[in-house]
């Protein structure tokens, strides 16, 4: 599309030299001046850079920020700790169930060796009382 030459008005996709009417500037909180604003202000572009009170300020920010980074530090190492901790507990816990397993096969032994013990011991009783009643029946007979 050609413009026409004889219109006065500039090419419809060209920028308007106006800004938005919304767009807002930025003035600082400290020194009130337009163009920057405290987070971005510098000792060249804001007069209250140095003031004692935004020195101050920026310091308590930044300690603030130290603070949060060593708390964050401080959360990692405790979840890394848990996670040790847990994989130290897991492979214990293996390490007794293994034992507790053992240790059932070797009651189940012993069970069963008591148990032909008993077995025997009664067949020996049963035995003698059966050989006694005979011969009590042999004498009386």
């Amino acid at each position: 599309p050609i413009a026409c030459l004889s219109s006065n008005k500039p090419p419809s996709n060209s920028k308007s030299s106006k800004a938005a009417p919304n767009k807002r500037t930025a003035r600082c909180g400290a020194c009130g001046l337009e163009g920057h604003n405290r987070s971005n202000a510098t000792e060249y572009t804001c007069p209250a850079y140095n003031d004692q009170k935004e020195k101050d300020r920026r310091e308590k920010i930044r300690r603030k920020r130290e603070a949060t980074i060593a708390e964050e530090r401080e959360n990692i190492r405790a979840i890394q700790q848990e996670s040790e901790n847990a994989d130290r507990m897991q492979t214990e816990l293996a390490r007794q169930i293994e034992e507790l397993k053992k240790n059932k096969e070797r009651a189940e032994g012993f069970r069963k060796e008591e148990l032909k013990r008993r077995t025997q011991k009664l067949n020996r009783l049963q035995n003698r009382q059966n050989r006694n009643e005979h011969e009590n029946n042999v004498f009386d007979g």
